[in-house]
């Protein structure tokens, strides 16, 4: 949900400012607005929710967007104060009326969907909302008012829109938006596969961080799509985007290391990211952490453990998990 956006600006014109309770206090009770929602932020962050209601609202009343913006979702999220979309959607509004783009986005998205007895649905207005925050430069409804275009997601389907934008934010080396231009070069979603092009996106982007982007470039090593085939290049790639926590990666990984592909196999490592990504729901991850404990490979053999991931993979329909299943359990019950 884009209204999950919470804004979290500190003193950005003047970072020297003390950002104790004490220096904020004394600012905040000055009348200073951008001080009360300092203050109101580091309340909120010790869970002090009362004091950071009293001095969003103060500086809200002041017409600063960004406290209005999270005074808005705690009402959304009923954080410190009870649950009231007609107040939720009363600072939403005034955010996104002064220009803030996390407001208009925000907006946008209550007015895709409609909010009952409140607002009515109506995807023109929720695009022009989102519209208004693009035309600023802000790259997140950038982001989104692309995906909206190539979805139809409100009123306007238009693939040609969405690359637009994808190619302006490439040009400021956006990472998700290199990232997206990457799969469609490399799946062909627009024009022919190409490859090489993928190569440079996906590159671009994951030199930034972006673990998606770190995990499609070490597949194209992989694979030798776009460059020359190189498993060390492939493995430290994904072993980035592993790290951060990107399941694909972790089940990419461990397949490499299972198989031996271009390296001797390596069964503890395999096991190692198979129980990493079964940990975040991967049925094909669970299932081979369930094979890791059954035959110990890489891991101490131990049957209860085994049964635990395949039961987790025949859950989600893995016919072969659930064969596990029944075969572990009687072996079980005959140990007894």
């Amino acid at each position: 949900m884009i209204s999950s956006l919470l804004v979290n600006f500190a003193f950005a014109d003047t970072p020297s400012t003390p950002l104790d309770e004490t220096a904020l206090l004394s600012l905040a009770n000055e009348g200073q607005a951008e001080a009360q929602f300092n203050l109101a932020m580091f309340y909120q962050s010790n869970n002090q929710l009362d004091n950071a209601l009293k001095w969003y609202l103060s500086s809200a009343n002041q017409g600063f967007t960004k406290s209005q913006i999270n005074l808005a979702l705690m009402y959304q999220q009923g954080s410190g104060v009870k649950k009231d979309e007609k107040q939720m959607l009363h600072w939403m509004k005034m955010a996104a009326e002064s220009g803030d783009p996390i407001g208009q986005m925000n907006m946008a998205e209550y007015t895709l969907y409609g909010i009952e007895n409140l607002l009515d649905k109506n995807p023109a207005d929720a695009e022009k909302w989102l519209k208004a925050a693009a035309e600023q430069q802000f790259p997140a409804a950038m982001l989104t008012l692309a995906y909206w275009y190539e979805e139809g997601k409100a009123v306007t389907k238009d693939p040609q829109k969405a690359q637009k934008i994808y190619l302006i934010l490439a040009k400021q080396n956006h990472p998700q938006a290199l990232y997206v231009l990457g799969y469609q070069s490399a799946t062909g979603m627009y024009d022919k596969v190409n490859y090489p092009l993928a190569f440079d996106y996906f590159t671009r982007a994951a030199l930034q961080g972006f673990s998606p982007a770190q995990n499609s470039l070490g597949m194209l090593y992989l694979a030798g799509q776009g460059t020359k085939k190189d498993t060390q290049a492939a493995i430290k790639w994904l072993t980035q985007a592993a790290e951060q926590g990107e399941v694909s990666a972790q089940f990419n990984l461990a397949l490499i290391y299972a198989r031996g592909d271009g390296i001797k196999a390596d069964q503890s490592k395999a096991c190692h990211w198979f129980i990493k990504a079964a940990q975040q729901n991967s049925a094909d991850a669970q299932y081979a952490s369930g094979a890791c404990y059954q035959y110990g490979m890489g891991v101490e053999q131990d049957d209860k453990k085994a049964l635990r991931w395949y039961k987790l993979a025949a859950a989600k329909g893995d016919e072969r998990a659930q064969k596990k299943v029944l075969i572990l359990e009687h072996n079980l019950k005959n140990k007894k």
